[in-house]
């Protein structure tokens, strides 16, 4: 049978063009429904966070609440993948809670924000905005952050470029759900609390080292009496690898850097309850 040649080139590129088409019309439909959602989200951010978040702030003195691009950075240095920062963000918008909270400083300033009953999905539809968009900053929010934490590292990564809580989003809660531990780990963790509260003063580097030691002793008993496992023995053994990395650093800073220290490993064992029960 002869062929037509032109005719299976031109059936070729109907064929091609129509696919391509196709793509591009899925392209488009799938772009028209993120455009959709992100506009979503921000008329919900406007109409129920800018009471309290408003970016029109004249100065640091005049906020009620921590700006929202100040929300945002401190949940993308816990939870850098968008699947964890959507699903912690939502889960606190929901119910927010002082146990749940990770902004530990704003809440003991400004108190737990109000649960406004917002459903889940307009609560994803905020968290995604806030995770796929550049958030407006108040005009003094540079400057601030610039003087308050030193060029933008911000507070709590001890020179580490946000590794410190690194741990955070390694074991991030599944829908708020916290992992088990047992009694004698929480007793354990209140034992190293009262041994950075009863080491309040450090005058020099020995001083460090003796308070290291002291730590060192006690994660050593938390070690031996621990009998969780599974899962959550897995997510407990993250949590103290972090806790171990910031002890030994008590053994090779200077005094004025290990006050630093203390007080990360002070507020990771107030956040040991955030996600252990």
């Amino acid at each position: 049978m002869k062929i037509n040649s032109k005719a299976l080139i031109i059936s070729l590129l109907v064929v091609t063009f129509g696919a391509c088409s196709d793509k591009a019309t899925s392209q488009e439909k799938q772009a028209t429904t993120s455009s959709k959602a992100d506009n979503e989200g921000l008329t919900l951010i406007k109409n129920t966070c800018y009471a309290c978040h408003n970016p029109n702030t004249k100065s640091h003195d005049d906020i009620i609440a921590p700006p929202l691009i100040a929300v945002k950075k401190r949940y993308s240095m816990a939870y850098p993948s968008k699947d964890e920062f959507v699903r912690e963000m939502t889960n606190w918008i929901v119910n927010p809670t002082k146990d749940m909270a990770l902004m530990r400083g704003a809440v003991d300033k400004f108190n737990v924000m109000p649960n406004l009953s917002i459903s889940k999905e307009d609560a994803e539809k905020m968290a995604n905005y806030i995770f796929n968009n550049d958030i407006e900053a108040p005009a003094w929010f540079a400057e601030h952050e610039k003087q308050q934490h030193g060029n933008g590292k911000g507070k709590g990564h001890a020179g580490q470029g946000g590794r410190a809580n690194a741990w955070m989003s390694e074991i991030a809660l599944v829908d708020g759900k916290k992992w088990k531990s047992d009694d004698a780990t929480m007793k354990h963790i209140d034992n190293l609390k009262q041994i950075i509260a009863e080491n309040k003063v450090l005058d020099d580097e020995a001083a460090l080292k003796g308070l290291a030691k002291k730590l060192t002793g006690e994660l050593d008993l938390l070690f031996n009496d621990c009998t969780m496992e599974g899962p959550d023995h897995n997510a407990l053994h993250k949590y103290l690898v972090a806790l171990i990395n910031k002890k030994d650093m008590l053994r090779k800073v200077d005094i004025n850097k290990g006050w630093k220290v203390v007080a990360r490993i002070q507020e990771q064992l107030n956040d040991y309850e955030r996600f252990f029960q």
